[in-house]
């Protein structure tokens, strides 16, 4: 079929061609999107999980036993403990409760910030110990932790290795 004289039939081959591989070109790229987005967490994501195995080792931790953890992830944010008196998120639901939040909640001390998409809370049964604050700051990832339960309390330190290969010590957070 052909139109007025100087217009192209929009069958040609060429036409076809040119318009399959743009549709293409814009199905490989949703694909690519598609696997990229799955293979990437944000930190969210990250934090809930780690979040869950470390309460899950405290958990099943005996008295006066203690287990090291390694921290994979979500790295420059931090481990929170909320005690009951605390002002804190209100998904602890005015219990105690174990936090993993995005660090900058802490230029403001507003506690209901780690919250959503800047962190994650579990009510916890435990009164939890951290070196001088209580909060262990999650950078340099991956980074090992000990967690070590008393009778009365749990106590959660980074790991860091001596100089003697041999042999490893529990410190409160390094100086860097």
């Amino acid at each position: 079929m052909r139109g007025k004289k100087g217009e192209e039939d929009i069958t040609k081959p060429e036409t076809v061609k040119i318009i399959v591989s743009v549709l293409g070109i814009v199905i490989l790229l949703g694909l690519f999107v598609a696997i990229y987005s799955s293979f990437t967490k944000t930190r969210l994501d990250q934090a809930i999980p780690t979040l869950d195995q470390i309460s899950q080792v405290i958990r099943e931790l005996r008295k006066n036993e203690s287990k090291n953890y390694l921290v994979e992830s979500p790295g420059a944010w931090n481990l929170v403990y909320f005690s009951k008196s605390d002002k804190k998120p209100v998904s602890c639901g005015g219990e105690t409760c174990l936090c993993i939040c995005d660090s900058s909640w802490l230029n403001s001390y507003d506690a209901s910030t780690c919250k959503d998409k800047n962190g994650i809370c579990k009510t916890i049964n435990y009164n939890i110990s951290f070196e001088k604050r209580n909060y262990l700051n999650l950078n340099n990832l991956p980074r090992e932790i000990v967690i070590n339960k008393t009778k009365e309390m749990v106590g959660i330190r980074y790991l860091i290795p001596d100089n003697n290969a041999g042999m490893t010590k529990v410190y409160g957070e390094p100086k860097l």
